[in-house]
């Protein structure tokens, strides 16, 4: 009686793990990784990708909830680092990326991002927007470039801060914030790329953004976030996240 409602057990566990893979991801793979899932469930008909992009720091907090999250893609290494330390993870920690920073204006908007981030006193600048540095590090990051640049005390009262990064940069986008401080990758998307100019922050500007992934305690013991995790570690998902500015360079 008790094996039987042991394998019972197991089969149900294997039907719900049944090629669904959940992934937990920062805002910054907005683009990158939703094709990165889209071109592998089109190479595997029966397997389904469910991505949710926030803030690193808001998806560790859900995670250690108990949101059902098989992968993780932090903007930062040391969120997978609290979820290895509190034992959630399996395996190893990877980075995949080196996080670079954009100042980035809706095209046309008359402001100069050749300056840099001196342009943020122009009088013309009344709204910077940045990602909440208490959860996201592209937030954290920016304002780092900030205040080594010497303008953070100037502006600091211009700032309005989405949920995440990639809020930020819709504020920037649309024009309702004049600049924001963002991430490189979400500037690389073309649709987006066409409508904005851009300034790559020098890195040496703020703290090194180690970017990495971690697989959860839950997706161990689900074939098909290792089989995701094959994908995106081999050419296919390299391809793509080059394309988007992801390189440990």
């Amino acid at each position: 009686m008790i094996k039987k409602i042991v394998l019972g057990l197991l089969v149900a566990k294997s039907l719900i793990f049944a090629g669904e893979i959940n992934i937990a991801a920062a805002a910054d793979l907005k683009f990158a990784l939703a094709e990165i899932a889209k071109a592998y469930e089109a190479a595997n008909k029966d397997e389904k990708v469910k991505t949710t992009f926030g803030a690193s720091g808001k998806l560790v907090t859900q995670m250690s909830e108990g949101a059902p999250f098989d992968l993780f893609f932090a903007a930062d290494i040391s969120f997978p680092e609290k979820l290895k330390a509190n034992g959630m993870t399996v395996g190893e920690i990877k980075p995949y990326a080196v996080g670079r920073v954009v100042l980035l204006t809706k095209k046309g908007s008359g402001v100069d991002v050749k300056q840099g981030l001196n342009v943020l006193l122009n009088d013309n600048v009344k709204k910077i927007a940045i990602a909440n540095p208490d959860v996201a590090p592209y937030g954290k990051a920016a304002v780092e470039a900030m205040k080594t640049s010497g303008v953070y005390d100037k502006i600091a009262s211009k700032i309005v801060k989405g949920e995440n990064v990639q809020q930020a940069a819709t504020f920037g986008i649309t024009g309702a914030a004049d600049a924001a401080l963002v991430a490189h990758s979400l500037v690389l998307q073309p649709t987006i790329a066409k409508d904005v100019d851009s300034f790559l922050v020098p890195q040496s500007a703020h703290k090194k953004m180690v970017q990495a992934y971690v697989m959860t305690k839950r997706g161990g013991d689900n074939p098909s976030a290792k089989k995701f995790l094959s994908y995106f570690e081999g050419k296919e998902g390299d391809t793509i996240m080059k394309k988007y500015g992801f390189t440990l360079e």
